[in-house]
């Protein structure tokens, strides 16, 4: 009798486990960045006084690139930093955002105008700037 009661228990856990389909997580994929590309420096606006100034004034040329998932920032040809990075959208909009950098753990919010991209002053994870600079870029 216990016997019968093993073999009928493993039977029904076997076809127990044979019944259960696997899931699906149902999940959207992150939407590419919209920024993705090259970028280049094209104007400065300083937050305390909003004097804005071009990179010839400011005495250096910029650019950054942003594809897939690295981030590369170089001045005056010279690479200054590289970094993972990955991008968040608080609102419903992809336009706006926060980028997280890996290599300092640091975050700049973004806005995308048009075929502009605007960052704020980049700062620590969490942290507020007051008045930080913008820096607008162009593809």
């Amino acid at each position: 009798m216990k016997r019968l009661q093993r073999v009928s228990f493993v039977v029904c856990l076997f076809l127990l486990v044979l019944s259960c389909e696997k899931r699906t997580c149902g999940c959207v994929p992150p939407p590419e960045s919209p920024f993705v590309g090259d970028w280049n420096l094209t104007r400065i606006t300083y937050g305390l006084t909003q004097k804005t100034v071009t990179p010839a004034e400011a005495g250096y040329t910029e650019s950054l690139s942003f594809l897939n998932g690295k981030y590369r920032q170089t001045r005056n040809g010279i690479p200054v930093q590289t970094s993972d990075y990955s991008a968040v959208y608080p609102g419903s909009s992809s336009s706006e955002g926060l980028i997280y950098f890996r290599a300092d753990s640091t975050q700049q919010s973004f806005r995308l105008a048009g075929s502009k991209l605007i960052l704020s002053e980049r700062g620590p994870r969490g942290a507020v700037i007051a008045d930080g600079s913008t820096y607008e870029y162009s593809r």
